[in-house]
């Protein structure tokens, strides 16, 4: 008699006829994603009668059984038990059950823990692929982004019998290759490359359109990915994706405004992702407010656009749901903090009340894990309110609404895309593969040839018509208007509270900025005066009675390598404490504090903001000053883009006998000017947790650790790949404690050949690269060899 299964047959009867039914299809390989809603039976009385459950709410219910339990815990205890028993395949069947709330709830890694055991000891048990994809999604959230990609491209390559996993439909299985495009896409976003990202994106939309039940979902979560794509990528880059795809908008923060309205329209499933949605719709046309080269006429039209549609993400979500997570209180207050920048803009003076409740909102918010969550909360609930009753009169005032319609944005322009399969380019051209390897990964049959057009409009269901900006008419009407103010022009931004938009403009020259609907004998006199009324009646609403001394008004700078300059806007900027650093650890030129922005790119990620001491800058000059900080963040970025070259060459070689690697990523940073502080300039990164190492210096020392790795590799390929012309070395950075296989690089220095003023001072020029050669790599390793790096004369770099 095997005591251990009789614990665990004893158990699983404690659970609702329901779940055990879930558990039987999923140990039958029913569905490689769990189901939002599961339709199974409940009893009532004698009979059952078909019922439709959904999941989250039912694993969260009381278990009748057990008082003081849910059905939840009652899974985790029989989780226990079917690993003590050895029972493999139940095992990996509450696993998958379990899988998506122990997400929710922050619990991954322990279960991906289980589902490697699972691997070990019976690697003939099906793994469902939700599972492995979560692996993966996990790789991505920490940064192991070669790791994450190895395992979508097994995933895609395994053919049907992947992790041993019946698939019951051909469906099925392209849902799953649906994702893994998807994700690795998501890769390519965060290694910033922009145009591999976005038909990666695109690519997934086009095979989620064509599964035998169209993905709502999948196509708004990878709508809402292209709106950040779009934000940042070139104008270049831009055409030759809207080419490619046949994409409507000239304009990419137009085309990237439509994308997020689309996604929340797609996806009804929780208010906090059509807030999310309409707050990156909104942010894509505050960045289109901040060019240089928006005519007046269409930065009125584009700012009533840009306060309908964050006004509209605010109202989304009860307030109160926002204590209940962060992310969701994230998304609130970005919202209303991109609203108050629009208001500011427009020279609203009531912008100031609802920037200083963003402001008290988000320094609770900066230190939530600081105790006392009883008071906190109730904090929150005032300062939310006040914000949703500031927005509700901002709607009431100005009639904002989003219409509905029977027509999609995608319905209304008839846009299709067309997947084009072609050769492979060199890498150098593309970095990381391009659409002809990756439509091989997938099989020929997820997408149609050159040729053979994808509806794109077929593939939106119940529609709704969003008010659209047209980039291929705006700007065109005619206006004696004046020039904008400086805050306006992108040089540079200053405080444009002391500018009325709406005082700048001819409005007898625009059609009706508020809406299209409005009665046309409507004069522009009286929205002029219906406006400034508002403005009156909103500035005269609740303000808080005291602001945190430590949250700053702040622009953030982020260098653009292709363009050589920079894009700016505003943020909020939180200063916390200093890290506390043992004395070794400690940077010899800067101090370390925790810092957070409302902006930021991770919302809920930890930054790390580095600052100067006052004795090392060695000048009062604040111009010089911030050229310093500024040439710190343009190396790093600079060497980005390097790393990210050498990741995609690295992934092609075969590494037979090579000693171990370490993946490389520089982190993104960014310079940040602080509005009204001591503290006028801060370089900002994402903070990693883990084990601070230093492989080199900018001379001729090199760590004897690292000196047969792949640091060497690396600092030789970038000189390679800039043509003999410059190359990154100073490596230092973290190897997180949760992936010794990582290594994230910080603050590198560029010796460049002859822009001796480029870099800074640590920029030594063709000497700095001899010493590499000369001290730091006399020979080429085994790394270097398998990627075709040649070792190259010394006297011939001069």
């Amino acid at each position: 008699m095997d005591t251990k299964n009789d614990e665990l047959e004893i158990k699983l009867k404690d659970l609702p006829p329901v779940i055990r039914a879930l558990l039987t299809d999923a140990r039958r390989c029913a569905w490689p994603f769990l189901p939002n809603i599961y339709e199974g039976y409940e009893r009532r009385g004698p009979i059952e009668v078909k019922k439709q459950f959904d999941l989250k709410d039912l694993l969260s219910t009381p278990n009748s059984i057990n008082p003081g339990k849910t059905q939840i815990d009652i899974l985790q205890e029989s989780l226990f038990l079917a690993m003590r028993s050895k029972s493999y395949d139940q095992t990996a069947a509450i696993l998958f059950v379990i899988d998506r709330y122990a997400y929710w709830k922050g619990a991954s890694d322990e279960l991906l823990k289980v589902a490697q055991r699972i691997q070990k000891h019976s690697p003939n048990t099906p793994i469902a692929p939700q599972i492995v994809i979560r692996r993966a999604r996990v790789l991505v959230s920490k940064g192991s982004l070669q790791s994450a990609e190895r395992i979508l491209v097994a995933l895609i390559s395994s053919g049907m019998g992947l992790t041993l996993w019946q698939y019951q439909t051909e469906s099925d299985y392209r849902l799953v290759k649906a994702v893994c495009i998807q994700i690795r896409g998501q890769i390519r976003l965060k290694l910033s490359l922009w145009r591999e990202a976005a038909e990666f994106i695109l690519d997934s939309i086009v095979m989620y359109r064509q599964l035998a039940l169209i993905d709502r979902k999948g196509i708004s979560a990878s709508l809402g990915l292209l709106v950040d794509i779009y934000t940042n990528i070139s104008k270049s880059d831009y055409a030759s994706v809207r080419h490619l795809y046949n994409l409507r908008e000239v304009d990419p923060l137009i085309e990237a405004y439509q994308s997020g309205l689309e996604a929340a329209r797609l996806c009804p499933f929780t208010a906090y992702f059509q807030t999310r949605g309409l707050r990156r719709a909104g942010a894509a046309l505050v960045t289109r407010l901040s060019m240089s080269d928006v005519p007046p006429q269409e930065k009125l039209e584009i700012l009533v656009k840009t306060i309908e549609v964050l006004t509209c993400s605010i109202l989304c979500i009860d307030p109160m749901e926002t204590l209940n997570s962060s992310e969701q209180l994230h998304e609130f207050v970005n919202a209303a903090h991109n609203l108050g920048q629009a208001m500011r803009t427009a020279g609203m003076h009531s912008a100031q009340v609802l920037l200083d409740n963003v402001t008290v909102l988000y320094q609770i918010l900066a230190e939530y894990d600081k105790g006392g969550r009883e008071s906190i909360d109730g904090n929150i609930k005032n300062i939310t309110n006040s914000v949703v009753e500031f927005v509700k009169e901002l709607q009431g005032s100005i009639d904002i609404t989003i219409d509905t319609g029977d027509r999609s944005y995608y319905d209304k322009y008839m846009i299709e895309i067309i997947p084009v399969a072609g050769p492979s380019l060199d890498i150098k051209e593309c970095l990381i593969d391009r659409r002809a390897s990756r439509m091989k990964d997938v099989g020929d049959q997820d997408c149609k040839s050159q040729g053979d057009s994808v509806d794109f409009a077929n593939s939106l269901l119940s529609n709704t018509n969003y008010a659209t900006i047209d980039s291929d008419t705006i700007g065109v009407i005619s206006t004696d208007a004046t020039t904008v103010a400086d805050d306006l022009t992108g040089g540079s931004i200053k405080d444009p509270s002391a500018t009325t938009l709406i005082g700048l403009l001819d409005l007898d020259a625009l059609p009706d900025p508020v809406r299209e609907s409005k009665s046309p004998t409507k004069k522009r006199a009286d929205f002029r005066k219906h406006f400034l009324e508002t403005d009156k009646r909103l500035s005269m609403l609740r303000t808080p009675t005291a602001l945190p001394n430590n949250i700053y008004r702040a622009i953030v700078h982020k260098y653009v390598p292709g363009r050589d300059d920079w894009d700016r806007h505003y943020t909020l900027l939180y200063i916390g404490d200093k890290l506390p650093l043992p004395k070794d650890k400690e940077g010899k030129q800067r101090n370390a504090f925790w810092v957070g922005y409302v902006t930021q790119d991770e919302l809920i990620g930890r930054y790390v903001g580095k600052i100067f001491r006052q004795e090392k800058v060695e000048t009062f000059d604040e111009r010089k000053i911030m050229e310093k900080y500024k040439q710190d963040i343009k190396c790093q970025t600079i060497a980005r883009d390097y790393v990210s070259a050498f990741n995609a060459r690295l992934t092609g070689v075969a590494l037979r006998g090579a000693a171990r690697v370490h993946e490389l990523q520089y982190l993104p940073a960014v310079f940040v000017e602080v509005l009204g502080s001591e503290i006028k300039f801060v370089n900002v990164e994402p903070y990693i947790d883990g084990e601070w190492v230093k492989l080199s210096n900018n001379g001729a020392w090199v760590n004897p650790r690292f000196r047969d790795g792949i640091g060497g590799t690396f600092s030789h390929f970038s000189y390679e790949w800039s043509e003999k012309r410059e190359m990154v070395v100073d490596l230092q950075g973290w190897i997180p404690a949760a992936d010794e296989d990582l290594l994230y690089l910080t603050d590198p220095q560029i010796h460049n050949e002859n822009a001796r003023g480029r870099y800074g001072l640590g920029n030594r020029g063709n000497a700095g690269i001899r010493d590499f050669f000369k001290s730091q790599h006399k020979n080429c390793n085994l790394i270097c060899q398998a990627m075709g790096l040649k070792q190259p004369w010394i006297d011939d770099i001069f």
